[in-house]
């Protein structure tokens, strides 16, 4: 598993941001810790570069972050997603885990940044095609349609089913070919 794991820390509260980088750095001693202090200067720098974590507390609340990390879901749906907040109601919550981002209160406890950090290097080693973590990312939410659901279910119970095989199944039937070569990897074509 690779220690060198990439964090995007966004936050607008200045007065607990160095905080807040103390305890990333000291569980991310390897690895690059940056820091925007603007939502749209972050979602071009996530467009930009691949960030294994992106953590974010801004002023406007919890609810804010959750907008804001749904947003960075639509970009870069393979990127850990955290919400740091003093609290968090219920109902924003629940958007969180729907949106798959994870909720840690402050002051932040550097053990549970460390699992956080270890979630999102697990996720690289077990699904390391980024395709196939899109779909786990995306799958993670209610199916828009009931048969998607039942598609995917049919291929996981598949005797000869693959992560890899889901997900070409998935872009087969939005509409895109797939193409695997001898050594299994997948070409995706566009229609037409």
């Amino acid at each position: 598993m690779s220690t060198e794991t990439s964090i995007l820390l966004v936050s607008d509260e200045r007065a607990e941001q160095e905080a807040i980088l103390r305890v990333l750095r000291s569980a991310n001693p390897h690895g690059q810790v940056a820091v925007e202090d603007n939502q749209a200067a972050a979602l071009k720098r996530i467009a930009e570069e691949r960030f294994h974590c992106v953590f974010c507390q801004l002023r406007a609340g919890a609810e804010e972050s959750v907008n804001f990390l749904t947003e960075v879901w639509n970009c870069a749906p393979n990127s850990g997603r955290f919400v740091i907040a003093r609290g968090i109601d219920a109902e924003t919550q629940i958007r969180c885990a729907f949106g798959s981002h994870h909720y840690l209160a402050t002051p932040l406890h550097p053990n549970a940044v460390q699992a956080a950090i270890a979630s999102a290097q697990a996720q690289d080693a077990i699904l390391p095609d980024d395709r196939v973590q899109i779909l786990i990312s995306r799958m993670r939410t209610l199916p828009s349609k009931p048969s998607i659901y039942f598609e995917v279910l049919r291929e996981l119970h598949a005797e000869n089913a693959t992560a890899t095989a889901i997900a070409a199944a998935d872009q087969e039937r939005r509409g895109y070919r797939v193409k695997a070569d001898t050594g299994g990897k997948l070409a995706v074509l566009r229609p037409g």
